[in-house]
């Protein structure tokens, strides 16, 4: 695995700022993003995720959204996975 086999950064924009600054030399390639929502806490956060994730089933449901259907148990048809990040391949040693 190279150093830049990745196409994500996810630190906080303190780390971000100190780590990509042009004196170090080091900036992102084409294909490369980092988290970069001055508010990141309040969307990454756990806690505050799942109301969000709530909030905006409502709000399909209200549009009737075929998003926001649910089956005879009641549980959502279809699940918002945006909060799950894919596990990171590890370099083999």
């Amino acid at each position: 695995m190279t150093e830049n086999a990745w196409n994500f950064h996810w630190r906080s924009m303190q780390t971000i700022r100190k780590v990509f600054k042009p004196r170090n030399w080091l900036w992102l390639s084409d294909n490369q993003t980092g988290n970069h929502f001055p508010n990141h806490h309040e969307r990454t956060g756990k806690d505050l995720m799942g109301k969000d994730i709530k909030g905006c089933r409502k709000e399909q449901e209200k549009e009737g959204s075929p998003l926001a259907g649910k089956d005879e148990n009641g549980e959502c048809l279809s699940r918002t996975l945006s909060h799950h990040l894919p596990a990171c391949p590890r370099a083999a040693t």
